[in-house]
């Protein structure tokens, strides 16, 4: 066996704003966080989850920060989760930090 010298990430939402939005989605939500850039290399692919629902997200090198669209309300206690591996089915690349995005109508 012979130890990898490739860093390893550990990623985690620290903020996000705004906390919620419309039921019917559109929100822009932009979502700080610890990794996001990977050491100054920036993600390898980005996408936010909603609950269930996956869509493409921005990062922002200038701020480290993800960007997305909110979707359409789904769940009651919505889930807002960022993957930022290039593997989309690689479910170890999400945060898991329970963050709660808030539906008003």
């Amino acid at each position: 066996f012979q130890p990898s010298s490739a860093p390893f990430y550990v990623y985690s939402i620290t903020s996000f704003r705004p906390f919620g939005g419309l039921y019917n989605g559109g929100a822009h939500v932009t979502i700080g966080g610890l990794n996001f850039d990977r050491g100054g290399q920036g993600p390898l692919g980005v996408h936010c989850r909603f609950s269930r629902i996956v869509v493409p997200g921005t990062y922002d090198p200038e701020f480290r920060a993800v960007k997305c669209l909110s979707q359409p309300l789904l769940d009651v206690d919505t889930i807002l989760e960022v993957h930022l591996g290039a593997n989309i089915e690689d479910q170890s690349f999400y945060t898991d930090d329970r963050q709660i995005f808030y539906y008003y109508t």
